[in-house]
């Protein structure tokens, strides 16, 4: 039964991280382009494997007493199922004729919907509000039809979106609250955040106004300009070898799932003679969602790797890993392809009730790819340094464990491409002639908001606890989300933003523990300097105001002063990352960015912390609102 739990488990985060991923070209594509109706065939498949999944794992969380909130679980199940479906047959029979499995959906929203309201969770009832109100939509269409009436114009696609929308953000939610802290800013921030453009379109389209309004420039350079705002296609497999190093052919997205196998058991050390001394760690297997991109025309290999399912010895964990491959040999369909790499993971072990020790690793991969078509196959080798951790098996009782450093590693992708379509047009000079266009009409300076997940790491040793309480183990960081607001200027290639983000970490021993809570916003500002094939880097300079707070918890027999702190601190720091960016007429673009806070240090009678920072961001999606107009 375990074995079937975790396999439906692992099925439900993979279909959801290809339901996240598919989401974005379906929400931003023209509706009228193959790239929506692909991408949006594979987003319906996926939440639909996301929604049978849940249902499925709520099932036996109340069957089996398993941990977790069942009824929960049950409710956000059903409103995907509910919303997917919804939206997928409003396109299937644009007239919105009902059938038994219409009637079905209907019943189920208005039920579902009702006992999430009544629910008096605070979460449950802002998608129980939103998946009844779609509901009451449908039975009004029913009842508008049986007197022999006609809908509205572009009913259907008043329904398509407003389903659609809210099975996303059912989806955007999901993603960020596992990879988080669970703030309720977490659970409520994508529902803010799109709602008011499910509020928008149902209203203009209730209105029977089109989708797209009309320009204040030129109606025919309008239209090109909303047309190479949109335009989108999906990519061929390997569209580098077919149309040379283009900057439209410059990078690839990848989405996927891997597992990487520890090999060999752990050697265990005291300096305790007759202490009893623990099992031997075993094989671990770390099972993750990979997100990523090829770049540099399939010769580069850049991701992110979210851990889901950890089988084998559980008291030995990896963490987020971020990654770099390197292929000599470009990836070419039905080739092997060899590659070397690095990446950065924190590691973690525990043993009995002793500290969870982390460590930040850096080791070195060597592999094979194999692409065939847009699947490209994985199977390497990756290799740890410097293994020996010194471990406390007690508070006077030091070790030493010592881990095995090599790992196999399995994985698959699926490549696609989402910016193909613009080839043409910058090619024919018809990109060039738009973006100076607009430019000088101040059409590309916009509003920004941007979400993604990102990670705060530790880079310096606490003195208090290296001092005072070493058994305790140190902090290491974890991941958080990320929060933009910001302003971009087009002619100087500026932008200004404002940025939130909350952390979280812990560490406890022998019934001692210490917390550190972080809460940041940022003002930061930096400029973009290159531009290599719409590889876009930049750098800038970051001002952020931290609320630290630390409590730290300790046993009576512990002589030691506890290490508290409340308070704000000023810290000026760096950023630096880049952007991918085929054209400046896009209306979203993909950031990975980094910040450095050195000097960080917090003070209280009992001694002294340092916390300076580096922070990853790994992915985020940066939406520009004003380039909708």
């Amino acid at each position: 039964m375990d074995f079937l739990y975790h396999t439906a488990l692992f099925i439900h985060v993979v279909c959801g991280g290809m339901a996240l991923v598919a989401g974005i070209p379906a929400l931003f594509a023209r509706k009228w382009e193959q790239t929506h109706r692909t991408s949006g065939r594979l987003f319906y498949y996926s939440v639909l494997g996301v929604a049978f999944t849940a249902i499925t794992i709520a099932g036996w969380k109340s069957w089996f007493n398993l941990a977790g909130n069942a009824t929960f679980l049950l409710h956000i199940g059903l409103f995907t199922f509910y919303q997917v479906n919804a939206g997928y047959r409003s396109v299937r029979d644009k007239t919105l004729r009902p059938y038994l499995f219409d009637y079905f959906l209907g019943i189920l929203g208005l039920i579902n919907g009702a006992l999430m309201l009544a629910s008096m969770n605070m979460v449950l009832m802002v998608f129980g509000g939103i998946q009844l109100g779609l509901a009451l939509q449908d039975v009004h269409g029913w009842w508008v039809r049986s007197r022999g009436n006609k809908l509205p114009p572009m009913a259907w696609l008043r329904r398509h979106l407003g389903n659609m929308i809210g099975a996303y953000i059912a989806v955007f939610t999901a993603f960020l609250v596992v990879n988080s802290n669970g703030h309720w800013l977490i659970w409520l921030g994508p529902t803010m955040a799109f709602t008011p453009l499910l509020i928008y379109w149902n209203v203009r389209l209730g209105q029977g106004k089109p989708p797209v309004k009309k320009s204040r420039i030129k109606p025919t350079l309008a239209a090109a300009a909303m047309a190479m705002l949109l335009w989108t296609q999906p990519g061929a497999a390997q569209p580098y070898v077919e149309g040379g190093n283009t900057r439209h052919r410059f990078a690839q997205i990848t989405l996927g799932a891997s597992s990487t196998f520890r090999m060999g058991n752990s050697q265990l050390q005291t300096n305790i003679p007759n202490l009893t001394t623990p099992t031997p760690l075993g094989t671990e297997g770390n099972h993750r969602l990979l997100i990523g991109g090829t770049h540099f025309w399939g010769h580069a290999d850049f991701y992110v790797a979210f851990p889901i399912l950890t089988t084998g010895d559980q008291r030995q964990r990896g963490g987020v890993e971020t990654g770099f491959r390197y292929l000599p040999w470009r990836l070419e369909s039905a080739k092997v392809r060899p590659y070397v790499g690095f990446s950065h993971m924190v590691d973690r072990i525990r043993f009995n009730d002793g500290a969870t020790l982390s460590r930040n690793r850096l080791p070195l991969q060597a592999g094979l790819y194999y692409l065939q078509g847009a699947h490209l196959f994985e199977v390497g080798w990756r290799q740890t340094f410097s293994n020996d951790w010194n471990y406390h098996f007690g508070t006077t009782a030091q070790g030493k464990a010592q881990l095995p450093g090599g790992a196999l590693s399995l994985s698959y992708k699926w490549m696609f491409d989402t910016t193909l379509g613009a080839e043409k047009n910058w090619k024919s000079g018809r990109t060039a002639y738009l973006t100076d266009t607009l430019s000088k009409l101040g059409r590309l300076n916009s509003w920004t908001v941007g979400i993604g997940p990102s990670a705060g790491f530790f880079l310096s040793k606490a003195d208090y606890l290296n001092q005072q309480l070493p058994w305790l183990g140190q902090h290491a960081g974890s991941t958080m989300l990320e929060l933009m607001l910001g302003y971009y200027y087009q002619p100087r290639d500026v932008q200004l933003s404002l940025v939130y983000r909350s952390m979280n970490s812990s560490i406890s021993a022998f019934g001692n523990s210490q917390e550190i809570n972080r809460r940041a916003i940022s003002l930061e500002g930096y400029h973009f300097f290159a531009d290599y094939h719409g590889f876009v880097p930049y750098v800038g300079l970051v001002l952020s105001a931290d609320q630290w707070q630390v409590q730290t918890q300790l046993n009576p027999e512990i002589n030691q002063t506890a290490f508290n702190y409340n308070g704000w601190l000023l810290s000026p720091g760096i950023t630096a990352g880049w952007d991918i960016r085929p054209d400046e007429l896009q209306r979203w673009y993909l950031r990975t960015s980094l910040r450095y806070f050195p000097g960080q240090r917090l003070s209280s009678g009992a001694g002294q912390m340092r916390v300076d920072q580096l922070e990853v961001n790994f992915i985020q999606l940066v939406v520009m609102p004003g380039r909708f107009r």
